[in-house]
């Protein structure tokens, strides 16, 4: 019974499984796959990229970028094998090659344009328009033409510009205007300089033609024609001084073509002559009254104007010179005062009141001459003579290299002894006999010192003060010295260059048999100074450097003596001592300085 009941149960349980099974919800089954068809006909994205290689060869290859065009070309063929491909790769290769050669010969046009730049010779520039025409030749494309054609158009201006220059100096201007001018079309915007000297060329041309026109309208005596050239030459005219000429020649001529323009014009210039006349404009009045005397020769108007300014400027210059004569009196300048009298005597000739004056400034001031009286009873006398203030060229340039030439001005007047100072003259005041040679009057005191000199002008001043009239005794500078020797001469000599002429003017080693000569027995200078060239050599007042720091200031010898050479005796020869040394070559002359 239990068994069966079990058998019931499992049986049950076994039916409900089954019943849930059947019962319970299954998933829908999947759709069927879609069928895809394949595409008929060829793929658009391969279309494309075969039409885009096309286009890059065709491109490639208008520009002359072959390289690139068969780099394109390969794809296309791996794309697309076709027959014609290959006649496209064997075309393209060629162009290679001759583009290749294309640019050999660019480079050789390129090395040969530097080379040419360099010298700048038409030769050396034919040669670059010669390469450049070779490479065109092998031009493959429309970009190499190109840059062929700017080489050789660049390379043509130059050649063309540098023809220009050599007609130039082969004196053919035409010739040079019209290369100049090809030149400046030979390629586009040319160089500035190239323009300029083209501009150049032309006002050179037009200058020529003006200087022409102008020659003949100059040597025309006739009025009226002289008017019509100068009308003709006027266009020509582009210089600023050729316009103004042309217009002054042709106010000028006016006249004597146009009657009515002549007559106005004279009347003019009478008014503006007595015009500037009573303004005191001199100048101006001249000016005018000697354009009425050019308009009407034979009119005595004009020439009585002249008269009158010649006669007003001269008042008005004497009264000018008068004024600063009376000034430099009023400063006690009294070479001023003299020379102001001379330039207003030179005007008025023979006034009386100023050459009274003059005279008595010159006798009291400015002497010719000073003859000083160093003893009364002996009656010996120092003789001086005046020597100007002025300017002059010290040294020789072809004299030693302490001679160098240089302007030197002589400040003030002063009075130079005729002759170097006599045995007779230093006797009496010194009371000593210092020379080497014998003892004659009338010979150079020789054997002194420039110390010795300093002494002896010490003590002659006080013995003549009375007629120094405040002058001061003194050696003359170096420059001073010169200046008397030169006597305004600029020769080696003050009596010429010729050496040969020396013994007529001075004593050397050659004529004065080894011993000073008596003084004044040679020809003076042209400013009555005798014995300047030898003889004795004179001390100077001035310093001449030193031989040491504590050694007393050497002092300039001028003049050579009677044991140096005519060269060593010339107006600018130099020599140096020390102060202290005395010498049978060595002398002096005094000056005496204005107050």
């Amino acid at each position: 019974m239990p068994t069966k009941k079990l058998a019931l149960i499992g049986g049950g349980a076994l039916l409900l499984i089954v019943a849930a099974f059947v019962l319970w919800p299954r998933p829908a089954p999947p759709p069927p796959p879609k069928v895809v068809e394949a595409p008929k006909g060829p793929d658009p994205a391969l279309l494309a990229k075969i039409a885009e290689l096309k286009k890059q060869v065709e491109e490639y290859e208008g520009k002359g970028r072959f390289n690139e065009a068969l780099v394109a070309l390969k794809e296309l063929a791996a794309l697309e094998p076709a027959p014609g491909l290959a006649e496209i790769k064997t075309r393209l290769e060629g162009k290679r090659s001759r583009f290749e050669a294309w640019q050999g010969g660019v480079k050789k046009a390129e090395a040969e344009r530097a080379d040419a730049a360099r010298r700048n010779t038409a030769a050396g520039w034919q040669k670059v328009v010669d390469l450049a025409a070779e490479a065109e030749k092998l031009a493959a494309g429309e970009e190499q033409t190109r840059v062929t054609r700017g080489i050789a158009a660049s390379a043509r201006q130059q050649l063309l510009w540098c023809q220009a220059r050599d007609e130039e100096k082969a004196g053919k201007l035409d010739a040079a205007i019209d290369l100049a001018a090809q030149a400046v079309a030979a390629a586009p915007e040319p160089p500035a300089e190239l323009t300029a000297y083209k501009t150049g060329l032309d006002r050179r041309k037009r200058k020529g033609e003006f200087d022409k026109a102008a020659y003949a309208a100059r040597a025309e005596g006739v009025p009226t024609k002289a008017y019509e050239l100068w009308q003709k030459a006027r266009p020509l005219a582009e210089d600023p001084k050729d316009v103004a000429e042309a217009d002054a020649r042709l106010h000028a001529l006016k006249p004597f073509v146009d009657p009515a323009e002549r007559e106005r014009r004279y009347e003019e210039a009478l008014k503006a002559g007595d015009a500037a006349l009573a303004a005191g404009e001199f100048d101006a009045a001249e000016k005018a009254f000697k354009e009425a005397q050019a308009l009407k020769v034979t009119d005595a108007k004009p020439a009585q104007g002249l008269v009158k300014v010649t006669a007003a400027r001269n008042a008005k210059g004497v009264e000018t010179h008068l004024a600063a004569a009376r000034d430099a009196e009023g400063k006690k300048e009294w070479a001023d005062a003299i020379e102001a009298y001379d330039r207003a005597l030179r005007i008025r000739p023979g006034d009386a009141a100023s050459t009274a004056r003059r005279k008595e400034l010159e006798a009291a001031h400015r002497p010719p001459k000073i003859q000083l009286k160093l003893s009364e009873s002996t009656g010996i006398t120092m003789e001086l003579v005046l020597v100007k203030r002025g300017k002059f060229t010290m040294g020789d340039p072809r004299g030693g290299s302490d001679e160098k030439p240089r302007d030197v001005e002589i400040a003030k007047d002063f009075w130079m002894q005729t002759t170097e100072l006599t045995q007779a003259q230093w006797e009496l005041v010194m009371n000593t006999r210092p020379w080497v040679a014998a003892s004659v009057p009338l010979l150079p005191v020789e054997g002194v010192s420039w110390e010795d000199v300093q002494k002896y002008l010490e003590k002659l001043s006080p013995l003549i003060r009375e007629q120094l009239k405040g002058r001061r005794l003194a050696l003359p500078t170096e420059a001073e010295w010169e200046y008397a020797c030169r006597a305004g001469t600029s020769t080696r000599w003050s009596f010429g260059d010729d050496e040969s002429q020396f013994d007529l003017h001075g004593w050397n080693t050659v004529n004065a048999t080894k011993a000073p000569q008596l003084v004044a027995k040679k020809r003076p200078n042209p400013w009555g100074l005798f014995d300047m060239h030898g003889n004795v050599a004179e001390w100077c007042a001035d310093e001449a450097g030193k031989t040491a720091d504590d050694a007393p200031a050497l002092r300039w010898v001028r003049g050579g003596s009677w044991n140096d050479r005519a060269l060593n005796c010339r107006s600018s020869k130099r020599e140096k001592d020390v102060p202290s040394k005395s010498g049978a070559f060595l002398g002096f002359r005094v000056i005496l300085r204005p107050p």
